[in-house]
């Protein structure tokens, strides 16, 4: 025969069964609160871009805003090649400081390119730069070559012409040599320097004979 439960037997089949339940429970809701953990994560970190954008965003308007005029580079091809003229105008300069006549040379060259076939010619800040800081030296440029650079100084715009302008109105100022002075042959030295002070004064007339 077999043996009938007894009532306390019931009793803990039931309270193992309550213990289970509440087990199962208890795990399901920590699953769900795991869930929802990662979803708000989610729902956080996708606000946080947003965020980020929208300020990116206000940070571009300003800037805008505070400087109307401004093209951002990384958006404009013209000042790439402008950077990239920067960069050959350094390199060519950087290594004719190592040979200055041979950058004098070239510089003629470019000159007299544009005296006799500008049609073949191109602009060259840097051979430019070059004339401008011998034109007062003879011994760099001669007479005759001064003259083409003269011409070739009257199509100067902008900055480089009130510069070129200003250079030579401070020469005149700074060596006025007065009529009186005669040269001395017992001090040939100092004779040469006197002839070196006229000549920048007779270029810098000329100059601004041609500019004004």
């Amino acid at each position: 025969m077999t043996k009938r439960k007894s009532t306390t037997e019931f009793e803990d089949i039931d309270v193992e069964k309550s213990k289970i339940k509440k087990k199962s429970k208890k795990e399901k809701r920590q699953n769900n609160e795991g869930e929802k953990v990662t979803t708000e994560e989610i729902e956080s970190r996708k606000e946080d871009e947003i965020t980020q954008s929208t300020e990116d965003a206000e940070h571009d308007h300003e800037q805008q805003d505070r400087f109307p005029n401004s093209i951002p580079v990384k958006k404009t091809k013209k000042n790439r090649n402008r950077k990239k003229e920067d960069g050959a105008v350094k390199k060519v300069t950087n290594q004719e400081e190592r040979n200055p006549d041979q950058r004098i040379k070239v510089a003629l060259k470019y000159l007299k390119t544009w005296y006799k076939h500008r049609d073949q010619w191109k602009f060259q800040k840097v051979r430019q730069l070059c004339l401008l800081q011998h034109m007062y030296d003879q011994t760099k440029i001669s007479d005759r070559k001064f003259k083409r650079l003269l011409e070739y100084l009257s199509g100067l715009v902008g900055c480089a012409r009130e510069q070129t302008i200003k250079e030579a109105g401070q020469i005149l100022v700074d060596n006025d040599i007065g009529s009186d002075n005669e040269e001395d042959d017992e001090n040939s030295e100092e004779n040469e320097k006197l002839k070196t002070v006229k000549i920048k004064i007779e270029r810098a007339t000329k100059i601004l004979q041609q500019l004004s």
